[in-house]
This record gives structure tokens, C-alpha cells and sequence, in this order.
């Protein structure tokens, strides 16, 4: 395998292989991701305004835990693999 993932929408490479090319870290979710940008802009809370992650759920490790995001945009590409729900709690979790 080379050393970068090919552009095309090839389903050749397994979640191991991805894990290994992009060097994704185990994320305390459940996934594997690396950040790619941090915004030097701070929040009042001290994170940064923005950040840009790959993030890749792999089958075996079930379904992503559950995260509040209060102070921040989330916004999902799909690249390849099954289909993913995302869910939202208009009650924080409790219904």
C-alpha cells in the first residue's frame, strides 16, 4: 500500500488501513481521528473557535458515544463505508 489514500471512490482499503495512513488516534468516542486545522481565534472558554478533524468509526467498535457540543458547529462529510445516523437530543438525553 503507498502511503497516501487514493482520491477515487474505491472501497479497496479497509478501516485499518485508513487508521494507519492518516496515523488516526483512538478518540474517547469510540472512533479514530487527527486534527488537520486548529483555529488560533480563542473562545471565551479557552477552546479554540474552530478545529477540523477526519474522524472514521470503525464497525467493530459499535456505535459512537453520546457528546454535548455547546460552543461549537458540527459538520459531517461522508467519504466511504456504511451508512451513519446521526442523532439529536432536544432533551439533553433524558427522552
Amino acid at each position: 500500500m503507498s502511503n497516501s489514500i487514493s482520491t477515487s471512490l474505491s472501497f479497496t482499503h479497509t478501516a485499518q488501513d485508513v487508521i494507519t495512513t492518516l496515523n488516526l488516534t483512538p478518540s474517547v468516542e469510540l472512533g479514530y481521528y487527527t486534527e488537520t486545522f486548529r483555529d488560533p481565534h480563542l473562545l471565551p472558554s479557552g477552546r479554540a473557535a474552530s478545529t477540523y478533524i477526519y474522524y472514521l468509526l470503525e464497525g467493530a467498535t459499535g456505535a459512537s458515544s453520546w457528546h454535548r457540543v455547546l460552543d461549537a458547529v458540527e459538520v459531517w462529510h461522508y467519504y466511504a463505508g456504511a451508512p451513519l445516523q446521526l442523532s439529536l437530543s432536544w432533551d439533553n438525553g433524558r427522552g
